[in-house]
C-alpha cells in the first residue's frame, strides 16, 4: 500500500520563507515536502535544482524531509551541489551524489536511474534532460451559454518513430470546474502511455 512518485526530478530552486523560527514538525524536501508518517515510497527521483532556509532544522532533506518515518526513497540521487546534508547515499532522504558530467548524460538517467527511453521519455540533447513523451493541452471556454464554445482536451505523444501522435481529443462543453477534474483525470490516465 501507500503512495508512490517515481522516475521525476526537480531543476528548479525551492526557497523557504516560512514565519516559524524554524522547520520541525514540517520537513522541508526537494521532491516531496511533507512530513508524513503515512507510507509514501519517492524511487528513481533526481533533485537538481537548489534548496534555500535561513531557518534551522534537522528536518529536510534533498529528497524528502529527513525525520518523515514513512517516507523511503530507494534509488534517489541529488545534485552534488546542494551541501550540508547528511546522510547521502542512493536510499537515504538525500540521494546519493551526482555531479554534472554524469547527470547531463543519458547513460546516467537510463543506467543508473532506470528511465525507460522506449516507452515512457526521450533524451533532449539542447537541455541534456531526458523529456516525458506524453502532453497534454486545454482549450478552455467557460460554456456559460448553450451556443458558447466547447472546451477541448488533447492529449498527444511521441511515438517510437518520433512522431507526434494524437492519444485522444475530448471536446464538451463544460463549466471550468468540470474541465480541471477532466484534466487531472487524464493526466492520471494517460501517465507514461503512448501511442
Amino acid at each position: 500500500g501507500g503512495q508512490r512518485i517515481e522516475c521525476c526530478y526537480y531543476t528548479g530552486t525551492i526557497t523557504h520563507v516560512g514565519e516559524s523560527s524554524s522547520l520541525e514538525g514540517k520537513g522541508l524536501g526537494g521532491i516531496l515536502d511533507a512530513n508524513s508518517s503515512l507510507a509514501v515510497t519517492v524511487d528513481n527521483a533526481v533533485m537538481l535544482g537548489s534548496i534555500s532556509t535561513t531557518k534551522s532544522s534537522t528536518n529536510k532533506g534533498r529528497i524528502a524531509p529527513a525525520s518523515s518515518s514513512g517516507i523511503t526513497c530507494p534509488n534517489c540521487y541529488a545534485a552534488d551541489t546542494i551541501t550540508g546534508y547528511s546522510p547521502v547515499g542512493a536510499n537515504t532522504k538525500n540521494g546519493a551524489d551526482v555531479n554534472v558530467s554524469e547527470y547531463t548524460t543519458k547513460t546516467f538517467w537510463e543506467n543508473t536511474v532506470g528511465y525507460d527511453f522506449v516507452d515512457d521519455w526521450y533524451w533532449d540533447s539542447n537541455t541534456n534532460r531526458p523529456i516525458q513523451k506524453v502532453f497534454i493541452g486545454v482549450d478552455p471556454s467557460l460554456a456559460k451559454t448553450s451556443k458558447a464554445d466547447s472546451s477541448a482536451i488533447t492529449v498527444i505523444g511521441q511515438g517510437y518513430d518520433n512522431y507526434m501522435y494524437v492519444i485522444e481529443s475530448d471536446i464538451n462543453k463544460r463549466k471550468p470546474d468540470k474541465i480541471i477534474e477532466d484534466l487531472i483525470a487524464k493526466c492520471i490516465l494517460h501517465q507514461s502511455k503512448l501511442v
